[in-house]
């Protein structure tokens, strides 16, 4: 669905609240790592696909409990099953969330940008025909709109969305 141009603001009280509850989300979470590239890519991976594996391996682990090698805890295999399956409810929670936000800080953004290059191409305009003050704004964002561009590609303002 097409999002028209949206008009709000996030104020500094409300941003430190939702900075805070951040925050006493990560608290209740203290076990999360930050895994390096490299190991990220190693690990084997428990997805959709796999998912019902480890839960039937969980199954015949716990009963009979012979086939269990020594070196397995089968405790910690059940714990560490329940809490993937539970970081991934809160995941999908959160990669809704964060797509929202991600989304709308493109249209946020495009919809500010699309305007200073409105305001560019005027004062472009203006210093051509000579205002008084046009040239110096239209030279010191001069360098800044034109080099966004790909190569060699002067920075055009897109068509804003329609209300």
């Amino acid at each position: 669905m097409p999002y028209s141009n949206i008009s709000a603001s996030l104020e500094a009280p409300t941003l430190a609240s939702i900075q805070t509850k951040i925050t006493e989300i990560r608290a209740l979470l203290p076990f999360l790592v930050s895994l390096p590239n490299a190991e990220r890519i190693r690990l084997p991976k428990m997805a959709d696909g796999t998912t019902p594996i480890v839960g039937k391996a969980l199954s015949y682990a716990e009963n009979p409990p012979a086939l269990v090698p020594p070196y397995l805890d089968v405790v910690e295999l059940k714990q560490d099953f329940a809490l993937a399956q539970a970081l991934g409810d809160v995941l999908r929670t959160l990669g809704q969330l964060t797509q929202s936000v991600q989304d709308t800080q493109t249209a946020v953004g495009s919809e500010a940008y699309a305007a200073a290059l409105t305001f560019y191409q005027t004062t472009k305009q203006a210093a051509k025909m000579g205002a008084p003050g046009a040239n110096a704004i239209y030279q010191d964002l001069k360098g800044r709109s034109e080099s966004n561009g790909p190569a060699g590609t002067p920075a055009t303002p897109p068509t804003p969305p329609s209300a």
